[in-house]
């Protein structure tokens, strides 16, 4: 049995997820699934995987991927045209493209392709999960976010979700930075506020119950690459479900809630 893909079986599986002409899209992926392609090299793997997404979205779409650098954690001057995407290799080539735009959040950065750059690129730096912040411009454009060989405990927007929400097993923490402004050609310093989470509670996002409640609203879309799975939902209906289950209960979300519900 044939173990590889083609370029044609990553087209079909974003078209089965729903993914199409127009849409934004935020990706949260793992390059593990570009090992399944025929012999190639890896930049090789990586243009062509990109080239495909842009003839997938087309002109009037957006393609966001996380480029998270955690600059002001590791005492860092953050430069977005330089500085390296610490969450995977495939995040990092993608912000190296030429016609890819990647936002001034020194902790939480995107790197953007299409017709939303701009309003991307406006979005407010000095709260990450804020109303005004990349992550809420997924909620008002009713993105699709999609999780391509990785759980969907790596949706970064769900602390948006909880930010919203005002969860108690978060709270605000303020971070110092320094960031590079190309537009003003100065160095400055900026305090970002981060809604982190609380160390002393079993506080990790556990997607579980989320999942299954997605699933049975039918809210969620999936298909296979190969061995690797693909899934897609809807921001807005993410938010909302996730604001629904909240209500119920205030610690749904967290590894804390995922334990009380198998007691």
């Amino acid at each position: 049995m044939n173990s590889l893909i083609n370029e044609n079986d990553i087209r079909d599986a974003f078209l089965a997820c729903g993914v199409n002409q127009g849409d934004s899209l935020m990706l949260h992926s793992d390059a593990i699934f570009l090992a399944q392609l025929k012999s190639m090299t890896k930049t090789e793997k990586f243009e062509m995987f990109f080239d495909l997404m842009k003839s997938i979205l087309g002109d009037n779409g957006t393609l966001i991927i996380p480029t998270f650098s955690y600059s002001p954690m590791n005492n860092e001057v953050f430069d977005n045209n330089k500085t390296q995407s610490r969450v995977g290799s495939i995040s990092e080539f993608f912000r190296g493209l030429p016609d890819v735009k990647r936002s001034y959040d020194p902790i939480f950065s995107v790197s953007v392709r299409g017709k939303l750059v701009k309003e991307f690129m406006s979005a407010k730096i000095e709260d990450s999960f804020g109303k005004n912040s990349v992550f809420s411009l997924l909620e008002k454009n009713d993105c699709k976010i999609a999780c391509l060989g990785c759980s969907m405990d790596r949706i970064t927007f769900t602390h948006y979700v909880e930010q919203s929400f005002g969860v108690k097993y978060r709270y605000f923490k303020n971070f110092d930075a320094e960031i590079i402004d190309y537009d003003k050609c100065v160095k400055k310093k900026i305090r970002i506020r981060y809604y982190v989470r609380d160390l002393k509670r079993d506080s990790s996002f556990n997607s579980k119950r989320l999942v299954e409640e997605l699933q049975r609203k039918k809210m969620i879309t999936s298909s296979q690459i190969g061995r690797i799975k693909l899934i897609s939902v809807k921001a807005k209906e993410y938010a909302d479900t996730a604001k629904d289950l909240l209500r119920l209960d205030p610690n749904v979300l967290i590894n804390e809630g995922a334990i009380n519900d198998k007691k």
